[in-house]
């Protein structure tokens, strides 16, 4: 099986950086593996000493990494080579058996949804995490998702996400692929994906300390859908209302 990896990149660390790209070197043998990064406007020299493919846009997008997907989802479609696509953010990792246990799958769906592993900025793991929605199958996170072939057609849908809604993209993909095709999901429960987090309510549930500076969730994507112009907006662009 050959699978296409897409990782949008920005300003992350070299740390971050080098860990996402090495869990994907460790993922089983047996797997063909082309990892795509994408520079968001600001490429890195290390990606270039990485055995990956390395696309560089000569500006940033501003819309959390939709462009970047967008463009690798259209060169990964066009090359008609791959059996598979996912995405890992380049703040994230996945585990070494994620693909391996995963792929299988994909012989009875056409999209393939997992949950994640939550860690602090130091890559301290943080049992008893979780996010509310992901458990009840209402959301699933952008690095949990597996495409086969049959999903292909969606991987240019990003860059039409509005930019005002961009940082949940995640969310609108998910319901843009729920509503285009006769597509057979399959939802997974292990969770063999590293997502480093700084929302105060996972080291909440994880019963610890959160860091000095944390996020707390915001509203203001899904206020400004509630608009005319968000609505009129995000219809022309993407062709449905995701609410």
């Amino acid at each position: 099986m050959k699978v296409a990896v897409i990782t949008p990149y920005f300003k992350e660390s070299e740390f971050q950086l080098k860990r996402c790209y090495e869990s994907v070197k460790q993922q089983s043998q047996s797997i063909e593996i082309d990892h795509y990064f994408v520079a968001d406007g600001h490429p890195s020299s290390l990606v270039e000493t990485f055995d990956a493919k390395h696309i560089i846009l000569p500006v940033g997008s501003a819309d959390s990494g939709n462009t970047p997907r967008g463009i690798a989802g259209i060169l990964i479609r066009n090359a008609d080579i791959y059996d598979a696509a996912c995405y890992l953010d380049a703040d994230n990792f996945f585990m070494p058996e994620h693909l391996e246990s995963l792929l299988p799958h994909l012989a009875q769906c056409d999209v393939l949804c997992t949950k994640r592993s939550f860690y602090d900025v130091n890559g301290r793991h943080l049992p008893g995490a979780y996010d509310t929605d992901e458990n009840n199958l209402a959301h699933v996170d952008t690095n949990c998702l597996i495409l086969s072939k049959s999903s292909f057609d969606a991987l240019d849908f990003w860059p039409k996400i509005p930019r005002k809604v961009a940082y949940i993209g995640d969310r609108i993909f998910l319901s843009f692929l729920r509503r285009s095709g006769n597509r057979r999901f399959k939802f997974v429960d292990q969770r063999t994906v590293g997502y480093e987090t700084q929302w105060k309510h996972h080291f909440d549930y994880a019963g610890m300390e959160p860091p000095g500076e944390c996020r707390t969730p915001s509203r203001a994507e899904i206020e400004w859908l509630m608009t005319l112009e968000g609505v009129r907006t995000t219809v022309e662009r993407i062709g449905f209302y995701p609410l």
